[in-house]
């Protein structure tokens, strides 16, 4: 998996392969410890993996919320933008389950492109009071 993730090089082939990966479900403490090692690449698309994963597949489950910032801390996303506005997304849907957490998430020294995004999705949800 790892060696086909060097190949992704768009946000949709990217997102549907995080959709697909279903397996990440089966054994969720080590398909979390695997995605917050890609968080540390240099690649955009493996980072964008890997919070796409985190977002499909453990931001709205309420006991994998604080794990779920925790991880999108570490996340290396730099000036990339699809990784930035994945982080934005996983912080949306991570607020459905534990919108408090992600305040005061959102309170921190995080990128202001990413917290501006991020505040504008969760004001405009539909999911989120």
């Amino acid at each position: 998996m790892e060696a086909f993730l060097t190949r992704i090089d768009n946000w949709g082939v990217c997102d549907g392969v995080c959709s697909a990966c279903r397996f990440l479900r089966d054994d969720r403490e080590h398909g979390y410890r695997w995605l917050t090692h890609l968080l540390e690449s240099d690649a955009e698309f493996t980072v964008r993996f890997a919070l796409v994963c985190l977002c499909d597949h453990f931001a709205r489950e309420g006991d994998w919320t604080a794990r779920v910032l925790e991880a999108a801390r570490t996340a290396k996303c730099g000036e990339n933008y699809y990784a930035r506005v994945a982080l934005a997304w996983l912080l949306v849907e991570t607020a459905s389950a534990d919108a408090g957490a992600v305040t005061a998430f959102l309170r921190g020294g995080i990128d202001p492109f990413v917290r501006s995004r991020a505040v504008r999705k969760i004001r405009e949800s539909y999911k989120i009071s």
